[in-house]
């Protein structure tokens, strides 16, 4: 989609060290090449400061500077390539400013959720609940999880 939306302008994908090295991305890329071009950017650190809560601290703007600040001017979007970065969306935007749009992956994610549930008959049209949980089993990660969803928001 970023490709599509930016043909020929320079694309970053900011994800961790290892997504950057798999393969379904690699072969991704290579279907972009000819629209545009695209940076790998691994921003190592940037989970570990979400998950203590600080994904728009200044010590996170202070490591997205390192990494996007000399880019600033150059991206004309930047994918969010982990499901953790959009709760850094603000330090990220404050770094590259206005001109660079930042794309978050997960929007992808929740349509493709979505057709599955559909084409399983899954999909329920009424009321719910949502209910956090987390693979951790740790009572303080869950809560972060709720306080980012809810009252931070992204």
């Amino acid at each position: 989609p970023a490709c599509d939306r930016f043909p020929g302008q320079t694309v970053g994908i900011m994800a961790t060290p290892a997504t950057l090295r798999e393969e379904k991305l690699a072969r991704l890329m290579d279907q972009c090449a000819s629209c545009c071009h695209v940076i790998k950017l691994p921003a190592v650190g940037l989970v570990e400061l979400v998950e203590a809560g600080k994904g728009n601290s200044e010590e996170a703007y202070e490591l997205l500077k390192k990494l996007l600040g000399p880019l600033r001017g150059e991206l004309k979007a930047l994918v969010l390539g982990c499901t953790h970065y959009p709760f850094a969306g603000r330090a990220v935007a404050r770094v590259l400013g206005e001109d660079t749009v930042l794309l978050d992956g997960g929007i992808g994610t929740a349509i493709h959720t979505m057709h599955r549930l559909e084409q399983a008959g899954l999909m329920y049209d009424g009321p719910g609940e949502v209910i956090f949980e987390n693979s951790r089993n740790d009572p303080a990660m869950t809560e972060l999880c709720r306080r980012l969803l809810t009252e931070d928001g992204i």
